[in-house]
């Protein structure tokens, strides 16, 4: 396993900040980004708020068939039955302005990203550059992964922050001490799957680029049918594709590994 660390600082940080803030206000998109990802904050919100009501639903339900109340049975089944549906038809709107926005920022840093890399020639002197790999790969797989991505986690960081500020109430009426453990139990938790799964960052880097390689030998053989044909070079060619295929397997089964111990 290659234990080399993703140049990853506060200089990468800026730069990502620099991007997202052309990205909203670009001319062309901002307006239409803010506005989805205003949308989604306001669906976040409503989820939390729907999971916290149909807790407190879901408890008075229970007590109505443990107290045989047949009238608040059937209206805190009525009332369960609309939160649900409410709770359903958010997320699935959340979902929506989720894939809208995601699709929206590729489309927009790929249209960049074509834009610079067709002037100037850099797509030729990118040739000569050893240290950007499959720029044309990084371009059509790259940003579609950067994007939706991150997107994610900066959602589930939004999530994830609102779930524990609206269910800290919920448990703290419960019991106080009921609050502390789920928090040092989330806390212990999430620092052990940090440190078991932070090899993870590395190896799905250096997938991407060992998948783009193999694509890359057969799509060269494809595109230099001819030439191959007359040459006879066909063997080299299936010899690097199996080459590349054995980097991406094996890359793989480091990646197969380290998931099952984190699970």
């Amino acid at each position: 396993m290659d234990e080399k660390k993703l140049p990853l600082h506060w200089q990468t940080l800026e730069h990502f900040l620099a991007s997202l803030k052309r990205f909203v206000t670009a001319p062309d998109v901002g307006r239409k980004a803010v506005f989805l990802f205003a949308g989604l904050m306001a669906l976040l919100l409503g989820i939390n708020g729907l999971n916290v009501l149909s807790s407190y639903v879901g408890r008075d339900f229970m007590t109505a068939i443990e107290d045989r109340e047949r009238g608040e049975f059937i209206r805190q089944a009525l009332l369960y039955i609309g939160v649900f549906a409410a709770t359903t038809l958010t997320s699935v709107l959340s979902r929506f302005f989720e894939e809208r926005l995601g699709l929206l920022w590729r489309e927009w840093t790929t249209k960049r990203s074509i834009l610079r890399y067709g002037n100037n020639r850099v797509y030729y002197r990118l040739r000569a550059d050893a240290g950007v790999g499959n720029p044309d790969q990084r371009i059509a797989e790259d940003i579609r992964a950067y994007t939706t991505t991150t997107l994610s986690f900066m959602l589930m960081l939004v999530n994830s922050s609102i779930t524990v500020i609206a269910f800290s109430g919920v448990l703290w009426s419960i019991s106080p001490m009921l609050f502390v453990v789920s928090v040092v139990y989330a806390a212990a938790g999430s620092l052990v799957m940090f440190l078991l799964g932070r090899p993870l960052v590395r190896l799905n880097y250096d997938q991407l680029d060992k998948e783009a390689n193999l694509r890359s030998s057969l799509t060269f053989l494809r595109a230099n049918a001819d030439s191959v044909a007359i040459t006879r070079r066909e063997g080299g060619l299936m010899q690097l594709a199996m080459h590349n295929l054995d980097a991406v397997v094996k890359n793989m089964r480091s990646i197969i590994a380290i998931n099952r111990t984190v699970n």
